[in-house]
């Protein structure tokens, strides 16, 4: 082949290398789109169409029987209907959050946070576990943002409160190399070994001999990215003798340099 043969050669190979990328990259996302929309499939058949059915359910109930029924049980109905209502907005917000999470839309406004305090937040937002867990002492602090922040905690202790057995515990230390974990911990059953390598997944339900165990829903997958995404990470391991601990490790906030002589803070002092 002549020298200008092959010079021309030579960029078509070049185009076609980079087509068949291309072609590969889009195949990839066409195979991730399809997986997002299966899980999203079997999300709404089972996080949606259960609490729908038993509103449905207790509303023809009512429906039918209310001038019939005692007022205990009338209200007991609409206990159970507000709960499942609940769990659809509960659902909802999920969903919501794992679009904004898979779009790269979510960014980390990291800001000293007390984890004592972060911790007393979070348990308002989780009735189940009013009043039965203590708060972290001390004034340990992480860099986070506080939003986010809130919803890994919610999330876990929620799980803790759902999936687990009383006491459900929270602890906080020092981990070295600049890091501050938090650890929930209950003393239920822990999780199914099956279950535990899609833990964080988007769809984190059990197959197989444990496909009887209860899955986690989006609360843990939302979890992980929101804890990755302020540079933190979030892991999970049995607890001995029993029970389930999920670990969140996050960048300490630095201690202030000491103000020098004359009252002038030294300069790149990390604020209260």
């Amino acid at each position: 082949m002549s020298t200008d043969r092959r010079a021309n050669a030579r960029p078509i190979d070049q185009r076609q290398a980079a087509d068949a990328d291309n072609l590969v990259r889009a195949n990839q996302e066409l195979r991730a789109l399809s997986q997002l929309n299966a899980d999203l499939v079997a999300l709404l058949a089972h996080d949606v169409g259960q609490p729908l059915t038993s509103i449905i359910g207790y509303a023809e109930t009512a429906i039918d029987e209310w001038e019939a029924t005692p007022d205990e049980l009338k209200l007991d109905w609409v206990d159970r209907i507000h709960l499942q209502a609940r769990r659809l907005g509960e659902t909802v917000d999920d969903v919501l959050a794992m679009c904004r999470l898979e779009a790269g839309a979510v960014q980390a406004r990291r800001v000293p946070v007390v984890l004592g305090v972060a911790v007393d937040q979070a348990l308002d937002s989780v009735p189940l576990l009013a009043g039965s867990v203590a708060t972290p002492a001390g004034r340990l602090a992480v860099l986070a943002d506080p939003g986010h922040l809130q919803q890994i905690l919610v999330s876990l202790l929620t799980n803790a409160a759902r999936h687990g057995r009383p006491p459900v515990q929270v602890d906080t230390c020092e981990a070295g190399d600049g890091l501050v974990e938090l650890r929930v911990r209950d003393h239920g059953g822990g999780v199914h070994p099956e279950l535990v390598a899609r833990l964080f997944d988007r769809v984190a339900r059990a197959t197989g001999p444990a496909a009887g165990e209860r899955g986690t829903g989006l609360g843990l997958f939302i979890a992980k990215r929101l804890a990755e995404a302020n540079g933190a990470t979030l892991r999970y391991e049995p607890a001995a003798p029993a029970g389930a601990c999920f670990t969140l490790g996050m960048e300490a906030v630095r201690p202030r340099p000491p103000t020098p002589a004359g009252g002038q803070r030294a300069q790149g002092g990390t604020p209260p």
